[in-house]
């Protein structure tokens, strides 16, 4: 089946947590990931495309300047070689419930997540969240606190103390004070940096743990 080109720019823009701005201005500077356009002018990219640039965010997050991202991302294509092939898994198989509402937002964690090693439940409601946590024990949740109109709070504090289960909290607004009173072991702003993403999983999976080993004592 063709790599048809079907996401636009700002559903772009959504899925790597980065300004449309920034994509216009690395297409006009670098011409190496170039959409296609519809009949209305309107750019848009293929999943192939949607991966080379998030190989490109990815080598950004990590410290490269965009010049060298591109130059990595250039090489990569002129060999065929993987573009995930920087990434080293750290995730041991653990199994993350990711509680999002949005889907660009969904998509661009649980690639991250995969791709650090982890697997991952996506539901998109909070009842949902809780009969998969029932169903699967998850060992971390994810849980975007405007899901199912505003019940993020609620599910933070459900999944936590009646279930166990340590919750990082993200949203687009400022409500980390909010989020750690419901439960929530830490909290992140969107957009998401793939990076803060991960570090936030790793340290609550951490905590977790060490608080299980001296339970065991």
């Amino acid at each position: 089946m063709a790599d048809q080109p079907v996401y636009s720019i700002g559903s772009l823009a959504r899925m790597l947590g980065i300004p449309a701005a920034t994509l216009r201005t690395w297409e006009s500077r670098y011409n190496l990931v170039v959409p296609s356009r519809s009949p209305s002018g309107q750019r848009l990219y293929s999943r192939l495309q949607v991966a080379q640039l998030r190989f490109v965010v990815d080598q950004v997050s990590a410290g490269l300047s965009p010049a060298d991202a591109y130059r990595m991302l250039r090489e990569r294509m002129a060999t065929g070689g993987s573009l995930a092939a920087e990434a080293v898994p750290d995730g041991g198989g653990k199994l993350i419930l990711l509680a999002e509402r949005d889907p660009y937002a969904a998509e661009f964690s649980e690639f991250y997540l995969r791709r650090d090693g982890y697997e991952v439940i996506t539901t998109t409601s909070a009842d949902e969240a809780k009969a998969q946590t029932l169903r699967h024990s998850p060992h971390l949740a994810v849980v975007d606190l405007l899901i199912s109109g505003g019940r993020g709070l609620q599910l933070c504090a459900q999944l936590r103390e009646q279930l166990g289960i340590p919750v990082l909290a993200v949203s687009t607004f400022a409500q980390r004070e909010d989020a750690l009173a419901a439960g929530a072991g830490d909290f992140l702003r969107k957009p998401l940096p793939a990076r803060a993403l991960l570090l936030q999983v790793r340290e609550l999976l951490g905590r977790r743990t060490l608080q299980t080993a001296q339970a065991d004592r």
